[in-house]
């Protein structure tokens, strides 16, 4: 059986799937709080990491109970993927594309539902329940990426998939399937910087978010303000009496301004090609 397909996490789609896991905190944010009627993480404390922590193992477990039911033996492991540090589960079977699916969206749904069910079932704990949700919404963003590459691949039968720790390989004797493999591969060799350009201007201007309430201080603003426009604020401080300092960031706008910056960049890139 020839293989039709590599799909790998580069250094750069690292940049642009880490940009997709900011993207997908807003989403799942707005998901759980619309379930369950609660955003606060107040009262999280140092539980929040453990429960976190426990969350990602749980998550990779799921991912080899269902190896495990595709016939295949999971394995385990630790490391990084272009600049992101990851935990992962994959195996040295090659199973069928809808064994692969299922083993890809299995602890996104079935977590996410988990911990909604939690938040509602005990709102005692629902901002444990926020960090859990929101930690396996975001960390199956890589899953979920490798997901939709194996869609097209699912009306051939003979179709199968290695996992391996930085992506997968796709396997078939189909010509109508070898294809699909040739285009995508030719797709993926065409090099763009958008989502690079994107995710380091975001990025960037997310950062220089945290560093505002240093520099709001040393430029003399120590009562309640706000930096930006409506509901685009990128800093929202509020200081309760002198005592107690509340900040509060927005970061929508470095999402949207950073979409400009490489919006931006891309057309100067191809006017620059035209001529």
């Amino acid at each position: 059986m020839k293989k039709i397909e590599s799909i790998a996490v580069t250094k750069q789609q690292s940049y642009v799937i880490t940009l997709q896991a900011i993207v997908m905190l807003f989403i799942g944010g707005a998901i759980f709080s619309t379930s369950t009627s609660s955003n606060d993480l107040t009262t999280v404390g140092y539980g929040g990491i453990i429960v976190y922590v426990a969350t990602i193992i749980v998550h990779e477990l799921l991912h080899g109970v269902t190896f495990r039911l595709s016939g295949a033996r999971p394995r385990f492991g630790v490391g990084t993927v272009g600049f992101i540090p990851i935990a992962y589960a994959t195996s040295d079977t090659k199973v069928k594309v809808p064994n692969m699916l299922l083993v890809a969206y299995t602890p996104f749904v079935v977590l996410s539902v988990f911990f909604v069910c939690i938040a509602r079932i005990a709102p005692q704990y629902q901002s444990l329940a926020m960090i859990c949700f929101l930690g396996n919404f975001t960390g199956a963003v890589g899953d979920l990426w490798i997901a939709s590459k194996l869609w097209k691949y699912l009306p051939f039968k003979d179709a199968v998939v290695l996992d391996k720790k930085s992506g997968i390989e796709v396997y078939s004797d189909n010509k109508a399937a070898m294809a699909k493999g040739i285009k995508a591969t030719k797709k993926s060799e065409t090099k763009s910087n958008f989502g690079k350009n994107w995710a380091i201007s975001s990025l960037s201007i997310m950062f220089g978010q945290l560093l505002l309430p240093v520099f709001m201080t040393i430029l003399g603003f120590n009562g309640n303000y706000r930096v930006g426009f409506g509901e685009l604020y990128l800093l929202d401080m509020v200081n309760k009496q002198g005592t107690e300092i509340s900040a509060t960031f927005n970061f929508l706008p470095a999402l949207v301004i950073g979409l400009l910056l490489a919006l931006t960049l891309s057309f100067t890139r191809m006017k620059r090609v035209r001529k």
